[in-house]
């Protein structure tokens, strides 16, 4: 698919850009969680029971596990990465966009009402509840409402087809060996 859609649009494309593509060694990505242990009432009270930052505590019933597909190596990997510098651009377009904590402090203000309340968000799995096709026309819409900012010799189709291509072909195996191996580097 990946070579299919290059060729369609090679006349977009540097030959060092499709070498880079589509001539890479991939390899299987996994599906495995990294544990919240932060997140873990029995943990914390484990902690708080025993006095200690070492805890005794097989199996706690509460722990959660945030999803991870590695796949570093993965056959959309270099398409995934080149449409990351070709949007990167884009994010300055977006007025909410904060590039750091640093940038971040930088809007803040001076002085602050001491009435003020101060007040954090944790967003619940952030990149997995946003639908591909609407992440796909949020950036349809930035492609078409900029001017100047994504290089003109890439069309709109291009990058479109790419972005579907990658979040939709995300292909991963989940096999009892990956979640022994997994769980056994954790200690569990």
């Amino acid at each position: 698919m990946i070579k299919k859609l290059l060729k369609k649009h090679e006349t977009e494309l540097f030959k060092e850009e499709i070498d880079y593509i589509s001539n890479s060694k991939f390899s299987e990505s996994y599906f495995y969680g990294l544990p919240k242990i932060h997140k873990s009432e029995e943990i914390s009270n484990a902690i708080s029971e025993q006095n200690s930052e070492y805890i005794e505590l097989l199996t706690p019933n509460d722990l959660k596990f945030r999803p991870i597909v590695g796949g570093p190596n993965s056959v959309t990997q270099n398409l995934s990465h080149f449409i990351d510098i070709v949007l990167k651009p884009l994010c300055r377009e977006v007025p909410s966009f904060i590039r750091d904590d640093l940038e971040f402090l930088n809007h803040l203000p001076k002085t602050v009402n001491p009435n003020s309340e101060l007040i954090t968000f944790d967003i619940v799995s952030l990149y997995t509840n946003i639908p591909h096709d609407l992440g796909i026309t949020a950036v349809k819409y930035w492609l078409e409402n900029t001017e100047n900012v994504i290089e003109n010799r890439l069309t709109k189709e291009f990058i479109l087809a790419s972005l579907k291509l990658i979040l939709e072909r995300n292909i991963f195996t989940l096999t009892e060996h990956t979640i022994i191996r997994k769980r056994n580097s954790y200690g569990y």
